[in-house]
Parts: C-alpha cells; sequence; structure tokens
C-alpha cells in the first residue's frame, strides 16, 4: 500500500475514534486484528488511485468495514449510522497538511457473517477526494462571459442563491450554482472578423435534490427561451445563447466523464480583434507580367 494512501486512512481513523465512542478500536486492512480483540471495532482499506490529476485531485475508493459481536446484531445498525454521519461529507485533515473529502456514495452495502471473528460484518465504501491544489482554488474573475451568465444566474434564481465562476470555494454556501468554462473554439468570419464559443457548464447545490431539480429546470427553460445573454448592456453587447441541455449521464460525484456538470449551454460573440499571431500579409501575392502588349 502506497505512502499516499495510509495518509487519508490515518485521518479517517482519528476522526472515527474521536466521533464515535462505541468503537473499541479502528484498523488498517494490514494490521493482525485477533478473534479476541474487543468489539465493536472497525477495519479500513483503500484501494490503489482511481483516477485523479492534477486537475480533479487524488481520488481512493476507501472501505470502512464494521465488526460488531454476533450476539450483539442490533448494534450494527445504529453504530454504521453514526459512521456515515461521521464521515459524510466532512473534510479531514492529515500528518501533511492535506484536506480530504470524505463523499458517501448511498450505494448498497455488503453484509456478511464473520465465522474466524465471530462478528457480523458491514462493510461502507466512502470516496475520499483530496481535490489539488486546494488552498489555490479561486474565483475567475478575468473571463467577463463567466461574470455574465453568473449575473444573468443571480438575477433568475435570486439573492438567496450563491452564484460561483471557475470553481467552488472550500465552504460553499447553499444553495449555490457554479459555472466553469468546459471547452472553447474559435472560427474565422471574414477577413478581419472572429466567433467566439464558449461550451459553459453548470453544477448546482441545493439543500435537497428537490431544490436542485428545481432550479436545474428554472436554468433550462431560461436558456431555452432565451436568444442572448447581456455581456455589456452599456455599450449594448450581447453573447448568442444555443444548444443549452441536462447532461443524463451526471455520475455521483457531480460530473460527467467529461467534466461537465447536469446543465450545459453554448455562447458565441463576435470580435474584430485578431488573436496574437494570426495576422495576414498586407499583400498576399505580386504578379508581374514583362510582355504586355
Amino acid at each position: 500500500m502506497s505512502q499516499i494512501v495510509i495518509y487519508p486512512l490515518n485521518a479517517i481513523r482519528s476522526r472515527l475514534l474521536e466521533s464515535v465512542p462505541e468503537l473499541k478500536a479502528v484498523y488498517n486492512v494490514s494490521e493482525q486484528v485477533e478473534p479476541s480483540s474487543a468489539k465493536p471495532y472497525v477495519i479500513l482499506a483503500s484501494s490503489t488511485d482511481s483516477g485523479g490529476s492534477l486537475w480533479k485531485g487524488l481520488r481512493y475508493p476507501i472501505e470502512v468495514s464494521l465488526y460488531v459481536d454476533k450476539t450483539s446484531p442490533e448494534q450494527l445498525k445504529s453504530i454504521a449510522d453514526s459512521i456515515t454521519e461521521t464521515l459524510n461529507n466532512q473534510l479531514l485533515e492529515d500528518e501533511l497538511n492535506d484536506k480530504w473529502l470524505t463523499l458517501y456514495p448511498q450505494q448498497s452495502v455488503a453484509e456478511a457473517i464473520d465465522e474466524g471473528q465471530q462478528a457480523i460484518k458491514r462493510t461502507m465504501i466512502f470516496t475520499v477526494i483530496c481535490p489539488r491544489p486546494l488552498t489555490a482554488e479561486s474565483q475567475v474573475t478575468s473571463d467577463e462571459w463567466l461574470t455574465a451568465i453568473a449575473a444573468w444566474t443571480r438575477e433568475l434564481l435570486g439573492q438567496e442563491w450563491s452564484i460561483y465562476s471557475g470553481a467552488w470555494p472550500l465552504q460553499p454556501s447553499v444553495p449555490a450554482v457554479m459555472w466553469r468554462v468546459s471547452e472553447m473554439g474559435i472560427t474565422p468570419k471574414g477577413t478581419s472578423s472572429f466567433e467566439i464559443q464558449k461550451r459553459m457548464t453548470a453544477f448546482i447545490q441545493g439543500v435537497d435534490s428537490d431544490q436542485e431539480h428545481a432550479a436545474l429546470l428554472q436554468l433550462l427553460e431560461a436558456l431555452g427561451t432565451s436568444t442572448r445573454l447581456p455581456l455589456n448592456q452599456a455599450d449594448r453587447r450581447y453573447l448568442t445563447v444555443s444548444e443549452p441541455k441536462v447532461n443524463s449521464k451526471v455520475t455521483a460525484n457531480g460530473y460527467t466523464n467529461q467534466g461537465e456538470g447536469p446543465l450545459t449551454v453554448t455562447l458565441s460573440g463576435r470580435t474584430n480583434r485578431q488573436p496574437a499571431g494570426t495576422e495576414g500579409p498586407l499583400m498576399q501575392f505580386v504578379h508581374y507580367e514583362p510582355n504586355l502588349r
């Protein structure tokens, strides 16, 4: 087991021992546990990195296996509920000062009788995420398109909603929407004009799934009936709105495999400023014919 995996396990161990007084011990899977060991206890196990990156962060599935004595099966549910409440959506810190967010995927749990340990065992799966770099995340204020759609969203949903641009803060207010640019492109339009397209994606956090669904529907309907979005009303500059859609293949962590949220829309606008390095020659070619009559 690699060292980077040990650290979130140690952070989880400390939190469980502090917050679930019914537990007699918390072990790593590499530690020897005897049948005579005092119960109830937990064994923690982690697989290798499940596919993180410098942008998405490190991600590990963590198995939290609870063991209670066979003669006390009634302890299983109550202690399991305490473990879930203690770890679900909690920010932990390890000895390297890394911060780990634990998520409980709400999937079915496995229960079995362990005859060797004379115990009933319940295994719960948590996902542990270490965003990289967590402290460097900041709002994107340099992109006026993001600023424009954030302002439009705030006006649509109301002041009770917090609107973020580019990244979630460490502790976002709820309810909230975060817009991020997921794709960009540029298309020449004539000799001096370009059209810029930006695919915007929205992530939504509500107090419950009903509020999230209502906000998603409200955003989709408003974007679907709008042909343009104000960029700078004083200068009468607008962005064209097209292809709003709901992404049905959003996973439990709120992302699609392409890193998009549950709602995407394409914004486009024209510019007369040529990107650096694309300036063409003033004269494309010169043809000279010496024998003209």
